[in-house]
């Protein structure tokens, strides 16, 4: 393919384009962005667990486009891995929790806190009502 653009979609999203200049781009999920030389074919494949950029021939080089080289991908980071005999991978960071996993732990022990909160001042109200300690003003 001499320039153009193909759309490809493999469990996910990816966009792939070959420029007249011989440059190829691939851009899967918004997150994987790449540059190479023409020389060689580019694939793109994998499954949701194994998101995988398989270059042709040459020298090819893939950064994460992102800030910091990391995806925030559900419950960990990826950082992109260099497999060799031109092929990448996304390798899962277990190290450290992603912001969003934290974030989302910390709304889901938000909501037992409120409900706990109400359920505690429903209690004391229906206490009141059916004759505990009520007191009336002058």
């Amino acid at each position: 393919m001499n320039g153009g653009y193909q759309y490809v979609e493999i469990n996910g999203t990816a966009e792939y384009a070959v420029l007249n200049d011989g440059y190829q781009i691939v851009q899967m999920g918004g997150a994987v962005n790449q540059t190479t030389i023409n020389n060689g074919v580019l694939q793109v494949y994998g499954a949701a667990t194994d998101p995988t950029i398989k270059g042709g021939r040459g020298d090819a080089a893939f950064t994460l486009g992102n800030a910091g080289g990391v995806v925030d991908i559900s419950t960990y980071e990826y950082t992109l891995l260099d497999n060799g005999n031109h092929s990448w991978s996304l390798a899962e960071n277990r190290v450290q929790m992603p912001p969003s996993t934290t974030d989302v732990l910390n709304m889901a022990a938000a909501q037992p806190l409120v409900f706990d909160a109400e359920l505690d001042t429903v209690r004391e109200r229906l206490g009141s009502v059916k004759g505990g300690d009520v007191e009336f003003g002058n």
